[in-house]
């Protein structure tokens, strides 16, 4: 049981620490970086703080929750401005942009339910949601209209697959984290593993993304 709590803490510290790699690679490749791949590389920026933030948090016994609640705001946020970006020459950008005071009203409703001391499950789940619709609907345009003639060598692909693997892989989690926490459900640290999982995938795709930039 101990080497399970050990393994399940060395997990959730690489997973931290993995936004770290896409940080890098986007400095690395900064010059390069285009319009399309800057609201990704923003929210990596925002990734870091929020884990730093959340590192000293913990140190000095802070509730840390609502971090993640203005995280949540500017990750949604970011991505959005990203799906503009590709977007735009085939869904008119105000329609996009409209879906960011959508979702603060989903956040404030969060809020209203959960305060800024719990999980944002609510919000977190809507996001994945909305997320996982846009990367499906971005993929099919791609498909339907031919817009590439390698797709993997573009940032795209990578960025969008890292996209609907985080949010719908991590869909069922997000709406049912608040339950399996105040329950203190056995399995709770058990899911979050492949929450950690996931993250690593994400972060590691869109540095593949990052990377892509050099070639274009």
């Amino acid at each position: 049981m101990q080497d399970e709590e050990n393994l399940y803490w060395i997990l959730a510290k690489i997973s931290a620490l993995s936004c770290l790699i896409p940080f890098l690679i986007g400095l690395i490749c900064i010059k390069k970086i285009k319009t399309l791949v800057w609201p990704v590389f923003i929210l990596i920026c925002f990734s870091v703080l929020t884990e730093t933030l959340n590192y000293v948090t913990m140190k000095m016994e802070m509730k840390n929750e609502f971090i993640y609640h203005i995280f949540t705001i500017l990750e949604f946020s970011s991505i959005m401005f990203f799906y503009v970006m590709f977007l735009k020459p085939f869904v008119h950008k105000w329609i996009i942009l409209g879906m960011i005071p959508l979702f603060l009203i989903v956040a404030y409703i969060d809020f209203r339910i959960n305060g800024l001391d719990e999980m944002n499950s609510f919000a977190v789940s809507i996001e994945s949601i909305f997320l996982s619709v846009f990367s499906l609907i971005s993929f099919f345009i791609v498909m339907q209209k031919m817009l590439y003639a390698n797709i993997l060598a573009t940032s795209f692909f990578w960025i969008n697959t890292g996209i609907l693997l985080y949010f719908s892989g991590n869909f069922l989690l997000f709406l049912f984290s608040k339950y399996l926490y105040i329950s203190k459900e056995a399995n709770f640290e058990g899911m979050y593993a492949i929450h950690s999982f996931v993250n690593i995938s994400y972060n590691l795709l869109i540095s593949i993304g990052f990377w892509k930039t050099r070639a274009q």
